[in-house]
C-alpha cells in the first residue's frame, strides 16, 4: 500500500534534488530523470497488478515520520488520503509509461535544441502531482497536486523566446480559470 506514496515521494524528492544540481551537466540530469521514471514505471506497475483500495496516513503508523506526523496532527488522516479504483491505476500507468516515454526522447531532444532551464527537475515535479491528482480522494489534496501541476506546467512552456513565452502564460491563464471553476464547484458541493 505504501507504492502510493513511494511513486508521488519519488519524482517528487528527485525533482527537488535536481535544483542543486548546475544547468552545464544537463545529460546527467536526463540521465537521472531517466532512472527515476524508469522506478515511477515500476512502481505503476505494482500498483496496477495489486488490489489497492484506500490508503490514508492512519495506516502509515509503523513509520515514525508518519506516525509522529500523526500525533501532532490527529485529524491528518482525514485529509490525506488516497483512493485507487481501476479507472485511478489505469490512468496512473498511462502517466508512468508516457513519462518514461518523454524523458527518454526529452534526453535527445533538450541537449540538441533550446534549453529549458531546470527542465527535467520541474519534469518530475510534474509527474509526481498528476499521480498525487489522479490518486488522491480528498478535494483539498486534489487542488494542491492540481495547483502544482498548472506552476510546473508553466515552467515547462515557458522559454527563451516571445513564442513560448506567450503560449505559457495562455495555458496559465487557462489553468488558473479551471482552477477558479473547480474551486466554486467545490464551494457549492
Amino acid at each position: 500500500m505504501t507504492e502510493i506514496l513511494y511513486i508521488t515521494g519519488i519524482p517528487l524528492l528527485a525533482g527537488l534534488m535536481l535544483f542543486l544540481f548546475p544547468d552545464r551537466i544537463i545529460r546527467m540530469k536526463g540521465v537521472i530523470n531517466i532512472l527515476v521514471n524508469l522506478v515511477v514505471l515500476t512502481l505503476g506497475i505494482r500498483i496496477f497488478s495489486k488490489d489497492i483500495a484506500l490508503l490514508n496516513i492512519a495506516d502509515l503508523q509503523q513509520s515514525e515520520l508518519l506516525g509522529s506526523l500523526r500525533q501532532t496532527f490527529p485529524s491528518l488522516d482525514r485529509y490525506c488520503c488516497f483512493d485507487i479504483d481501476n479507472l485511478s491505476k489505469l490512468i496512473i500507468l498511462f502517466i508512468c509509461v508516457f513519462g518514461l516515454l518523454i524523458s527518454i526522447y526529452s534526453l535527445i531532444y533538450i541537449t540538441k535544441g533550446k534549453r529549458v532551464p531546470n527542465y527535467h527537475a520541474w519534469f518530475l515535479i510534474t509527474i509526481a502531482s498528476s499521480i498525487g491528482a489522479v490518486a488522491t480522494s480528498n478535494l483539498i489534496l486534489f487542488l494542491m497536486f492540481w495547483g502544482i501541476l498548472a506552476i510546473t506546467l508553466y515552467k515547462l512552456i515557458s522559454g527563451s523566446d516571445d513564442v513560448s513565452s506567450a503560449a505559457a502564460k495562455k495555458s496559465l491563464v487557462m489553468v488558473g480559470a479551471s482552477d477558479g471553476i473547480m474551486i466554486l464547484g467545490i464551494a457549492i458541493i
